[in-house]
């Protein structure tokens, strides 16, 4: 050996095998003391940390390997340099048999579950079909898992995914469990599911509510008229499959989701659009941020008609608005068109002014300003400023973003009549753009039919938020919300013959998709749900009650003889758990549920229904037989308490009652749990981590939870 030629194999001696002696004086000096490494059990903690923040937060495998991170975990932890991407792989693997294993230990000593389901497809292109479980717990309160999330390789049809979800349940013990399955009306879905090889199928309520109001009102297509009775039963089915088939795709946005505005100040409240106080657990939001609405609806533009946009004088303007009003009132079917051309041109402006930088950065200061003004007034009268916000884009498959669209619009009327009727020079647009705009103005006739969508709207905006919660029963809300949307669209006004024109025909439609469209069994399910919910009890009528008395009686006797109604005493005993394992719930836990009889109570006021009264009486303490729990329940539920308290304060005395409200309080009146999990996994595969293959997307789904 010589040192021009044994240099690097006297370093890799030295480095690797700890074979100092043969290392040159300079290559001793170069050899940095080794630093002080972290100990196994150190390393395996902070790994697992490290992995559970990326399921949670959805972050790329090699997300701690970056040089930014590196250089961070070296500080806070020196030595420490994170798991890498085939590490995390790895252990994805091995957390998801863990949480599958889990689930099915805990849904062991469960008696009902309910389940929903939905078919995704992906940026990638690929279908995905998700299946939840829905339960309650020994507290009574509602949880809930994602069982699987799969990728289908080839074309999916009914009958794979009914094989689909059998093997599922069938791996996971829970066949003889399962209470109900809650769908869309996709037509491969609804096929899986029909009969009662996965209980009772229920339609998504929220999917149903979105047809009406989409349909009915063209918010985004002109519907091909078709003549049809609310009163018939044998209303053409292939309307029904096509709408349903069409909403298919639509999804909520994830749980999490908040709106970004430009105003933040916490001095501010929310405009009425943003509102979300009817439900505030993990439920899903509806509204997009402005840069989502952007982006998102540029790609989902509708065609424009060529309609003429050249604005008229304003006697002759005022003349055409009163022979509309007239000739609208006469014949209500003539208003779609109108409320499809209308909304089309608030797109178009709206598409118009994000296009445009310098009119964007004007109207962001002119809301600013009147902001500034807003806040003056309403400190001088001890008041809480209502912010303006941007207008915003409606997005065809987030259902009530044209609500939201319409309400901010209406918030900016002023701002848009400035810049529209008599557009300042000082904007500094060109002479084409001008002319544009005020081509783009809006009659005071087309702010009353906004106006009047808005209001329309808005009671169907509160009841999606309300059915699409997860931490509490929606079941037996729907009934109330059905009960109380009719009555809104059934009461008429003489001073507003523009809502009366437009609740005619969400009516008729109305009826169809949840009168003559649901099946007896989701019916009957729904009311029973209600009955047996206090919160919901309060607004039942004596018809209804009576039935469900009888309904109940019935299918105890039904199922006492076939011994198949357990008071299982052992259920509370192996559910409370400690509150370190995900359903570890104390009976104090109330936090994650709305105020129900408030949020009902709201929605009932909105739609001119009287409140319900609370009726109170002694406690019971002997031990009564079924009917005699049914009457003391009915005695009893008028309270103002949540369904969670009042079942856990009731539970030893009505032990018969419960078991029902387990079996049908557990079932989800939507199919939004499945679609949400569809927004998360849709973030999961964005750009940064377009190269996650299915499975690796199925484990984090399932882990995700």
């Amino acid at each position: 050996m010589n040192e021009t030629s044994d240099t690097n194999l006297r370093s890799h001696l030295g480095k690797m095998h700890q074979m100092i002696e043969f290392l040159y004086p300079s290559q001793k000096n170069q050899i940095q003391p080794k630093s002080k490494l972290i100990s196994i059990d150190e390393k395996k903690k902070l790994d697992e940390a490290a992995i559970e923040a990326i399921v949670q937060d959805s972050l790329p495998f090699n997300h701690f390997q970056k040089s930014g991170m590196k250089k961070f975990l070296s500080v806070i932890k020196y030595g420490y340099q994170g798991p890498n991407r085939k590490t995390v792989r790895k252990r994805l693997g091995i957390l998801y048999q863990q949480r599958r294993a889990f689930i099915k230990k805990q849904l062991s000593s469960v008696l009902h579950i309910s389940l929903t389901t939905d078919v995704w497809k992906s940026p990638n292109n690929e279908f995905f079909i998700c299946l939840t479980c829905h339960f309650l717990t020994s507290s009574y309160v509602n949880e809930s898992f994602i069982l699987s999330f799969r990728r289908f390789d080839d074309k999916h049809t009914g009958q794979k995914f009914r094989s689909f979800i059998d093997n599922e349940l069938r791996k996971m013990n829970l066949k003889l469990k399962v209470s109900s399955i809650t769908t869309d009306g996709g037509s491969d879905i609804k096929s899986a599911t029909l009969g009662t090889t996965f209980g009772m199928r229920l339609s998504c309520a929220a999917h149903n509510l979105n047809l009406v109001v989409k349909n009915v009102l063209w918010l985004f297509n002109k519907t091909k008229s078709k003549k049809f009775k609310s009163s018939s039963n044998t209303t053409d089915s292939k309307q029904t499959d096509s709408d349903d088939d069409d909403d298919d795709e639509a999804i909520s946005v994830d749980d999490n989701e908040e709106v970004h505005e430009d105003v933040s100040d916490d001095d501010y409240d929310s405009d009425i659009s943003d509102q979300h106080d009817f439900s505030k657990d993990d439920s899903t939001s509806d509204i997009l941020s402005d840069e989502n609405a952007s982006d998102i609806s540029d790609n989902d533009e509708v065609e424009d008609d060529d309609e003429d946009l050249s604005p008229l004088n304003g006697s002759k303007q005022r003349q055409n608005d009163e022979q509309t009003t007239i000739g609208i009132t006469a014949n209500p079917s003539d208003l779609s068109l109108i409320v499809y051309n209308l909304l089309q041109r608030v797109r178009r402006l709206v598409r118009f002014i994000r296009k445009s930088s310098v009119l964007y950065r004007y109207i962001r200061n002119q809301i600013r300003l009147k902001n500034i003004e807003i806040v003056r007034s309403a400190h001088e009268q001890n008041l809480k400023p209502v912010k303006l916000n941007n207008a915003v884009l409606d997005f065809r498959i987030r259902w009530n973003t044209t609500y939201t669209m319409i309400s901010r619009f209406i918030a900016l009327s002023s701002i848009i009549t400035d810049i529209t009727v008599l557009p300042s020079i000082e904007i500094g647009l060109k002479k084409k753009q001008y002319e544009k705009l005020q081509q783009l103005s809006f009659s005071r006739f087309d702010w009353s039919i906004l106006a009047a969508l808005k209001n329309v709207l808005f009671p169907f905006y509160r009841a999606t938020t309300l059915l699409s919660g997860s931490k509490y029963p929606t079941l037996s809300i729907a009934y109330s919300v059905s009960t109380g949307l009719k009555i809104f669209l059934t009461k008429s006004k003489d001073d507003q013959p523009l809502e009366n024109s437009l609740k005619q025909l969400l009516l008729a439609k109305f009826s169809y998709y949840f009168e003559q469209e649901i099946s007896w069994h989701q019916k009957r399910a729904t009311l029973i749900a209600a009955f047996l919910d206090p919160t919901s009890y309060q607004y039942l009528t004596d018809e209804d009650i009576g039935e469900s008395e009888r309904t109940l009686l019935s299918e105890f006797d039904v199922t006492q003889s076939f011994d198949r109604l357990q008071i299982d005493t052992s259920v509370t005993t192996t559910m409370s758990m400690s509150t370190s394992t995900p359903l570890g719930h104390q009976r104090t836990q109330n936090s994650t549920t709305p105020q129900e009889k408030l949020t009902l109570d709201e929605f009932f006021r909105m739609c001119e229904m009287p409140s319900a009264s609370n009726v109170t009486t002694n406690s019971i303490k002997k031990q009564l037989s079924f009917k005699e729990e049914l009457c003391h329940y009915m005695s009893t539920a008028g309270s103002s308490s949540k369904f969670s308290e009042y079942w856990c304060q009731h539970e030893m005395l009505l032990p018969q009652l419960s078991q029902f409200v387990k079996k049908y309080n557990c079932i989800p009146a939507t199919s939004v749990p499945s679609e949400s999990a569809f927004s998360i996994a849709g973030y999961l595969q964005r750009k940064a981590r377009s190269s996650l293959s299915s499975t690796a997307l199925r484990y984090s789904m399932v882990l995700r939870e």
